[in-house]
């Protein structure tokens, strides 16, 4: 009996530590720094992978057909978010179009009030808003890229800074855990620093489980930076937990965490090894390029989001400056509207800018602050002489009713 006693009592610690992993390991989850697998979002009807096939975007994912004058896709004829009583006619010039994602798209605004909106109102000229919801800056390209109809005379590419991340992926419910089926195209780098086009993944719905690791022998898809296994060290909560906890140290959330800068800001260093700064950077001179080639002008929007703001505040720089950095030395000059925010809250706190209630519109603008994009957009359209200068005293000393 005593010879059995040790054996029994490690095998009673391991279990204890198995137990005491697999529990640590789920606060980690709740936390969002372990990885989780995609599940179907609450309150909303669940889509097979089979059915989503059939019925998304073919070249870009999304938004569907089936989308389009939906919540969050009230899109009119040419693709453009709708604008109600803009007050501009159909006839009026078209002079600015908005590529971006939910900070262009602006759902705080409603159809008749998101910024893009108002600035085409402000203008008396058409504006159009081709914001999409969850898109990164490198579908924000692609449908400028496929927008072979887009005859403004400026067209503006807005990154908000959490788009680095999108930039790096070809799946998003990687990285929101949200079974929402966002496979998407991306950029990646070529052997000549260039961009390299990779399409929309084309996945059989048999190798669904194995692409995220549920069933092996796992599917590895070529340039997916944040799959269970992959080179942003995301870690399944599998048998053994204890090893599971080991490998998640790794994790690109918890590194963030444990050096307390936002989730996506060790993305922008120069030498990360997913090269998120250097394709986001090429993204958007890409952008500046085309406009060029098409005879238009182009304008690049540097959106920050709440923690941005906090990061500012605590460090005086910019999580994204690298990227500001590396535009400057292509000879653009972004507009970069955290500048705006800081002078404008002051000592208030960084929430006062950003909306109230659902965790969402708590990540967005406020109406106020939207207001102010419209505003300083307008201000740096006049002053680079890239609008005329249309009652702009009055429209810029006017107190946004």
């Amino acid at each position: 009996m005593k010879r059995l006693a040790i054996p029994l009592y490690v095998l009673f610690l391991l279990v204890l530590l198995e137990l005491a992993s697999y529990v640590a390991g789920r606060v980690l989850q709740d936390r969002w720094l372990m990885y989780r697998d995609p599940v179907a979002p609450e309150g909303k009807a669940p889509m097979s992978y089979q059915e989503y096939l059939e019925v998304r975007n073919p070249e870009l994912g999304w938004p569907r057909a089936e989308e389009f004058g939906q919540e969050g896709y009230g899109y009119d004829a040419d693709g453009a978010r709708r604008c109600l009583e803009s007050g501009v006619a159909d006839s009026a010039p078209w002079t600015l179009s908005f590529y971006g994602d939910s900070y262009t798209l602006d759902r705080i605004g409603g159809d008749t009030d998101h910024w893009v909106c108002r600035l085409q109102r402000l203008l008396g000229a058409r504006a159009r808003n081709y914001g999409v919801s969850g898109y990164g800056t490198d579908q924000a390209l692609m449908r400028y890229l496929g927008n072979r109809d887009d005859r403004a005379r400026v067209v503006v590419l807005a990154h908000m800074s959490e788009d680095i991340l999108r930039n790096l992926t070809r799946y998003r419910d990687f990285q929101t855990y949200s079974q929402d089926w966002a496979f998407k195209p991306r950029f990646e780098l070529d052997e000549s620093g260039g961009l390299r086009r990779l399409p929309l993944p084309a996945i059989a719905p048999a190798d669904y489980p194995r692409f995220i690791g549920i069933e092996q022998p796992q599917l590895v898809l070529p340039g997916e930076s944040f799959q269970p296994n992959g080179e942003a060290g995301a870690v399944r909560l599998t048998f053994p937990f204890t090893l599971a906890l080991v490998r998640n140290m790794g994790f690109w959330r918890l590194q963030s965490w444990r050096a307390d800068v936002p989730a996506y800001a060790p993305f922008y260093g120069e030498d990360h090894p997913l090269h998120g700064l250097q394709i986001t950077t090429r993204i958007m001179l890409r952008f500046v390029r085309e406009a060029q080639a098409r005879g238009q002008q182009a304008l690049l929007i540097l959106f920050p989001g709440p923690s941005d703001m906090e990061y500012q505040r605590e460090h005086h720089r910019w999580v994204y400056q690298p990227l500001i950095d590396a535009l400057r030395r292509e000879g653009v000059e972004p507009l970069n509207f955290g500048e705006t925010l800081v002078a404008d809250l002051g000592d208030r706190p960084v929430s006062q800018a950003f909306g109230t209630g659902s965790p969402s519109r708590q990540a967005h603008y406020s109406l106020e602050t939207s207001h102010r994009v419209a505003e300083v957009v307008l201000e740096r359209l006049v002053a680079s002489g890239l609008v005329a200068p249309r009652s702009a005293s009055a429209v810029l000393a006017s107190s946004w009713k």
